[in-house]
């Protein structure tokens, strides 16, 4: 969708877009001074891994300053209870937003979200489109999953208590650093090898992601996902158990 134009990645981003854009730029998610002013600029709210929001606010002005295009991934918006960056379109078609029902709608294996432009970009957009991206049975699904409001607060709610709960317990831990997240996942630091503590808990069968080396993030650091409370329970449990020489 945008050849031949320069990419810069605001870092942390997904994982796959670096995948996707393997000779682009990159600039600090976190300051707006490190920020192109040419060319295509890729971000997330909230950032994967750390789940850190850029508001609304910071990106209106960024937007202002520029007529270059601006790509936001919100994969993961739904879990925050945060506006939508959908809001600044009528002022700034130079905006796409990228959302997903894969996480916070739990339909992974249905490949269904959607690409949010002005009208001209999505019309431009659209003979470059595959046929038959969606089935009708997916179709189905995802609109009973975006009409299920009552479900999707209950998740919201629970979500962020939960979220809450896992946080306190592993800021009470030894060598542990958990980072304040909007999504449903933690970036916790650790004060030892992330590699030794996840091949540890995989011997226990619970599954976590190491984030050390990922592009923009220094030191070791895993991200966990927030689960119910006795699975929550079972992390903690076998990470004290954890033992690092």
């Amino acid at each position: 969708l945008f050849v031949g134009v320069p990419i810069t990645l605001a870092l942390p981003v997904f994982s796959e877009f670096h995948r996707a854009f393997g000779q682009a730029r990159t600039a600090d998610l976190t300051d707006t001074a490190t920020w192109p002013r040419e060319g295509l600029l890729v971000l997330t709210r909230p950032a994967n891994p750390t789940g850190w929001t850029l508001t609304l606010d910071t990106l209106r002005s960024y937007l202002e300053s520029t007529d270059h295009p601006v790509l936001v991934d919100e994969s993961f918006l739904e879990f925050s209870g945060l506006r939508s960056a959908c809001s600044l379109l009528a002022q700034h078609p130079q905006l796409t937003i990228l959302r997903s029902l894969t996480k916070f709608y739990a339909l992974p294996g249905l490949r269904i979200g959607a690409l949010v432009g002005s009208a001209p970009a999505v019309r431009g957009w659209h003979v470059h489109r595959e046929p038959w991206q969606v089935n009708v049975l997916a179709e189905e699904a995802a609109l009973a999953a975006l009409n299920d409001s009552a479900h999707g607060a209950r998740s919201l709610e629970f979500v962020r208590a939960e979220r809450a709960w896992l946080f306190e317990r592993l800021s009470s831990m030894v060598g542990v650093e958990p980072v304040a997240s909007d999504a449903n996942f933690l970036y916790v630091r650790t004060g030892y090898p992330a590699l030794a503590l996840g091949s540890f808990l995989l011997s226990r069968k619970i599954l976590i992601r190491d984030c050390t080396g990922w592009p923009g993030l220094s030191g070791d650091a895993v991200r966990i996902a927030v689960r119910q409370r006795y699975e929550n329970e079972r992390l903690l449990e076998a990470w004290g158990e954890f033992k690092c020489d």
